[in-house]
């Protein structure tokens, strides 16, 4: 996003794309918000031009906007980040105003970056003393 007003409202812009994209989800796919997710992480502040950027300072020039989906399939996530190319490029902050000429940062659009795994760690230590389960070696001071 590199529109001052955009950039100033990046947050209510990418809100209602996450809420207007799970709708189209909900009614074209089938399938509930149990089944997908759908996060936009802003990133990427003045990271454009780098060091050919003229317009530094706060607020930031601009802020990019990296959409991560994941569902039950890697086809249904597919279908989501497709569903989300054009919302990217044509939703205006407001039905006065023309929409927004963005541009994408890769070709295609969409990358499957294959399976998602999730770590969860739980393990139990079932001690006498809190301190038994790190050793504390002197360091010579």
């Amino acid at each position: 996003l590199r529109d001052p007003r955009y950039v100033a409202n990046s947050d209510l812009w990418c809100s209602e794309i996450v809420r207007l994209c799970g709708r189209q989800v909900e009614e074209s796919l089938k399938v509930g918000p149990d089944a997908y997710g759908i996060e936009l992480r802003q990133i990427g502040r003045n990271a454009t031009l780098g060091a050919l950027e003229t317009r530094l300072g706060s607020p930031p020039v601009e802020v990019g906007v990296l959409g991560i989906v994941t569902a039950s399939s890697e086809e249904l996530a597919g279908e989501i980040g497709r569903m989300l190319n054009p919302l990217f490029l044509h939703h205006a902050l407001s039905d006065d105003e023309e929409m927004p000429t963005l541009a994408f940062p890769l070709s295609p659009a969409e990358i499957s970056a294959g399976p998602a795994y999730e770590f969860v760690l739980n393990h139990v230590l079932e001690l006498q003393d809190p301190m038994q389960a790190f050793r504390v070696d002197p360091i010579g001071f």
